[in-house]
């Protein structure tokens, strides 16, 4: 009898440290849930970017830092503002989304904080490493393409590589990298340099229509291309095309939201 005891109050000690183990578990995975969480809220507050211009000599052939001006960074840091406020020329808007109402309204002004000039294109690589959350980092330099660096988390690259050649003259490539920087794919996808993403085709927003690869990788056809009638992404800054001109609702709040939640820094100074 005793001995039946003593077996029925162990188990019943079993029992109690299984279910102590068991709120322990579901406790931190609330609170592990609860961290990912982000405590702060879109106000629709203006989001002022500080932009750190890295200028890239390449060997004495090539002077990057004399071919990029003062005036020319003045230049393209002040159509960035334009094309991040909706003020913009949409003269060549499609009708689709004015009729949709769809063109968004980023809201977010830069300003230049630094210039540095560097002799070799790795050392700003590393420079750009220790406050890529607080900064927008733009490389210029003479490079085959532009391109938002590698990928860091959640699709938000540390920085941006930009060829002189692209940078200022009215050219929105600026604007199109700096989507990459804010979390947006390219409208066909994933896929980058206009390669077909197969059956993958998603930019994951909800208004931007389906497409299936780039317009016009060389930007040099008339507006509106005739051979992509049929679909009118070749307005969106995401594209690649010389009638980029907006962003949709939907990607505006994707840019905002990947602010807030991976670069809160620059979020919480706009204050």
């Amino acid at each position: 009898m005793k001995l039946k005891f003593s077996f029925e109050k162990e188990n019943e000690l079993n029992l109690s440290f299984m279910k102590y183990i068991l709120v322990l578990i579901f406790s931190f995975s609330i609170l592990s849930m609860s961290s990912q969480i982000v405590p702060v809220t879109d106000d629709g507050r203006t989001i002022k970017v500080p932009i750190v211009i890295h200028l890239v000599k390449k060997g004495k052939r090539h002077n990057t830092p004399k071919l990029i001006t003062k005036e020319i960074i003045t230049q393209q840091i002040s159509l960035l503002n334009k094309n991040f406020a909706a003020q913009n020329d949409m003269s060549l808007l499609n009708a689709y989304f004015t009729r949709k109402n769809l063109v968004g309204i980023p809201n977010f002004q830069f300003f230049l904080k630094e210039i540095v000039v560097h002799k070799r294109h790795r050392r700003a690589k590393r420079i750009k490493r220790i406050d890529s959350e607080k900064n927008l980092h733009i490389i210029v330099g003479k490079y085959r393409n532009a391109s938002p660096s590698t990928l860091a988390k959640g699709y938000t690259p540390e920085f941006i590589q930009i060829d002189y050649r692209n940078f200022g003259d009215n050219s929105q490539t600026v604007t199109h990298e700096i989507g990459h920087w804010l979390g947006l794919f390219h409208v066909w996808g994933m896929a980058g340099n206009c390669k077909r993403p197969g059956r993958f085709v998603s930019d994951f927003v909800d208004d931007t229509p389906t497409q299936y690869g780039c317009t016009d990788a060389d930007r040099k056809n008339p507006c509106p291309p005739k051979e992509v009638s049929t679909s009118p992404n070749y307005n969106n800054f995401m594209d690649y095309s010389s009638c980029r001109c907006f962003f949709t609702k939907g990607q505006v709040q994707i840019m905002r939201e990947k602010v807030i939640k991976f670069r809160n820094i620059i979020f919480k100074n706009s204050l």
